[in-house]
């Protein structure tokens, strides 16, 4: 099995290209692990205390649970995942009931920041888009999915993610083996991918 890794900011795209690279690998079992469903259970928390909760960090997610799963997936002994639900605030855990994956992708904030993490992968990607559409397209997303007002999203934009995002997720793109255009079209990322996927092999 081999490991891929999608960093980068809050709606810059991660998630939409990683349930689009199988069809850079015909034939190949790609399995897509989102890395916020290892956030620490946190619906024990007042809505006080959630607002509050800095969610924008990398010691917000359960790396060792995350590290431990994916061992799993590379000895096949996978049998449970986890799932967090960002309404309630709770993670709970089902079943994998898929077959063992050829390529697990990984993707979310902080794939590239942990060292460990990035010892285990075998090729990482940095979505690069400019914090202005990374919070617009919050806005729509938020809004319309988590029912969170644009108020509550400006406010914690402003006291958590805009930081965050500088001083922490965009220098990881120092790590990515390819760095992609968050604006650009999915063709036109998955071509730079399928690039420097040729030049490593």
């Amino acid at each position: 099995m081999k490991l891929f890794t999608i960093g980068g900011g809050s709606c810059s795209g991660k998630s939409t290209l990683a349930t689009q690279l199988h069809s850079l690998v015909s034939g190949q079992h790609v399995f897509v692990l989102p890395l916020d469903h290892y956030y620490d259970h946190t619906a024990h928390f007042s809505p006080e205390e959630a607002a509050d909760t800095n969610l924008d960090t990398p010691d917000a997610i359960d790396i060792g649970m995350t590290l431990r799963d994916i061992e799993e997936f590379h000895t096949g002994t996978i049998q449970f995942l986890p799932h967090y639900d960002f309404i309630t605030r709770k993670r709970t855990f089902g079943p994998y009931t898929g077959p063992p994956p050829d390529i697990l992708v990984l993707e979310g904030l902080f794939t590239l920041y942990y060292p460990s993490l990035n010892g285990m992968s075998d090729f990482r990607i940095f979505v690069d888009t400019p914090p202005d559409i990374m919070l617009s397209r919050r806005i729509a997303r938020d809004t319309t999915s988590r029912g969170t007002s644009e108020t509550a999203i400006r406010d914690r934009y402003e006291r958590f993610i805009r930081e965050s995002y500088d001083t922490i997720i965009s220098p990881t793109r120092q790590h990515a083996h390819v760095i992609v255009d968050g604006e650009s079209s999915i063709e036109a990322q998955l071509a730079g991918i399928a690039q420097a996927l040729d030049e490593r092999s």
